[in-house]
């Protein structure tokens, strides 16, 4: 992506979006995968009930990551000189609608949907972070073209860091070994569980005019 970076100097608005994708990249799967990997252990013996833990932990991370992205877009004309108007990586420069009105709100259903299955299967924590980001992957090609497929390794990271760490704290012990079959439920089943909360959310933004 550095590479691409470089060979877009000459298209203002391209070449902030990359930048931006850049920033979130370091930030994001850089510093903030060395942190949850790093302290991982100290969050262990913290024991709630599954559901609740994992959904809990993962909405917290998702709005971490949300805040790099949308303060990276803020970024946009101070540090590139262009409107984020023109070139963003978030819906908007404003964190609460973003969180709100386009993406945490329609994540929440998706982190419960993994909680419930975790409750009773032990996917590996690794497991959960492939499948939930290619989830995500799947969620950005229906919102926002096949494109995004090509993007895959990014969304999944991206996607993937907001539940490594709230699965890694799950404990194995009275839980199931998942049949085959229920990988690929539990890469349909959230996106399936989201559809209500984002046909809500589009239709609050058609009253408010967003």
């Amino acid at each position: 992506m550095p590479l691409v970076w470089i060979s877009t100097r000459k298209d203002p608005i391209g070449n902030a979006i990359i930048g931006m994708a850049i920033g979130l990249m370091i930030m994001w799967m850089g510093i903030g995968a060395g942190i949850q990997r790093l302290l991982r252990e100290k969050f262990r013996p913290i024991d709630t009930a599954i559901v609740r833990k994992f959904a809990i932990g993962a909405i917290i991370l998702a709005l971490i990551e949300e805040a790099i992205t949308t303060m990276m877009t803020n970024l946009a004309e101070p540090l590139w000189n262009v409107s984020p108007n023109d070139a963003h990586i978030t819906a908007s420069t404003n964190y609460l609608e973003v969180i709100l009105l386009h993406s945490v709100i329609v994540f929440v259903p998706m982190y419960i949907t993994w909680g419930i299955l975790l409750r009773k299967y032990k996917f590996h924590h690794l497991w959960v972070y492939v499948l939930f980001g290619i989830t995500g992957t799947l969620a950005e090609t229906l919102s926002f073209g096949p494109s995004n497929l090509i993007n895959i390794g990014f969304w999944l990271n991206i996607y993937g860091l907001t539940v490594y760490l709230p699965s890694y704290l799950i404990r194995d012990e009275g839980r199931l070994d998942p049949p085959m079959w229920l990988y690929l439920v539990a890469i349909l089943l959230p996106l399936f569980a989201a559809i209500p909360i984002a046909i809500l959310v589009l239709l609050v933004r058609s009253i408010l005019g967003i």
